[in-house]
């Protein structure tokens, strides 16, 4: 049987997370726990054994959803650890918000060589959302270049860090994903371009936004399941 699903700009989605804030009057705390917590869903899915946890925080929202996780994971007894890349002083807002919840539950920031990251059995990838539109370099290349050789299982975030949302390229470095978790909307991204070698298993989370809302917001491509197709399906 052949479905439809839709798929989202990086713009549209900010669109439709606006709207469910300021017009369903869903906080935005509330989605990233949300987000948080399917995230951690799936990584109980994927690696139910996993005791070591390393999250690799950025200093946006996405990384909030990695403080929101690591809080999870603290509290399923889990050992974590988590990575706080770039200036700690940028986070602001409902990421701030969830970095200090993750602290006042007994967490701990660990800082060290972005190079070098310690043992752990699941990586977390919560260093950058849809909002990248540049090539990422410096310290935040070396914290992508160490999560890909780590040789470690990695679940991503709403997007694997690096990859465009809209396009599905990578700017500059992108962290290679076995299961990307995202949320809202479907990315196109996460479905063209060279997308397939970053994302792994794809993950969708509405975080229980309201049907109404999608309504408002026309999706500019369809992503087509259908039938096995042979050649009519091979990589151009």
């Amino acid at each position: 049987m052949t479905t439809t699903l839709p798929l989202y700009t990086a713009t549209q989605v900010r669109e439709l997370d606006r709207t469910a804030i300021e017009e369903a009057g869903i906080p935005g705390y509330t989605l990233m726990s949300r987000a948080g917590a399917a995230a951690w869903d799936a990584l109980r899915e994927d690696w139910p054994e996993a005791r070591r946890i390393l999250v690799v925080c950025g200093t946006g929202n996405n990384g909030g959803d990695g403080y929101v996780l690591a809080r999870h994971a603290m509290q399923a007894h889990r050992r974590v650890t988590v990575l706080q890349a770039g200036d700690a002083g940028r986070l602001g807002g409902d990421a701030l918000t969830a970095r200090d919840a993750y602290l006042a539950g007994g967490g701990e920031i660990h800082a060290g060589d972005p190079a070098r990251l310690p043992d752990a059995e699941v990586i977390v990838d919560a260093l950058f959302g849809t909002g990248l539109g540049r090539p990422i370099e410096g310290e935040w290349l070396a914290v992508v270049e160490a999560v890909n050789r780590a040789g470690i299982p990695v679940l991503a975030i709403d997007i694997p860090s690096g990859l465009h949302a809209d396009t599905g390229v990578v700017l500059g470095g992108a962290v290679k994903a076995n299961r990307t978790v995202t949320f809202i909307g479907r990315k196109q991204g996460l479905y063209t371009g060279q997308a397939a070698e970053f994302t792994g298993g794809i993950t969708f989370s509405d975080l229980g936004v309201p049907a109404s809302i999608y309504q408002r917001v026309p999706p500019p491509a369809l992503l087509v399941t259908a039938p096995p197709l042979g050649v009519l399906a091979a990589p151009r």
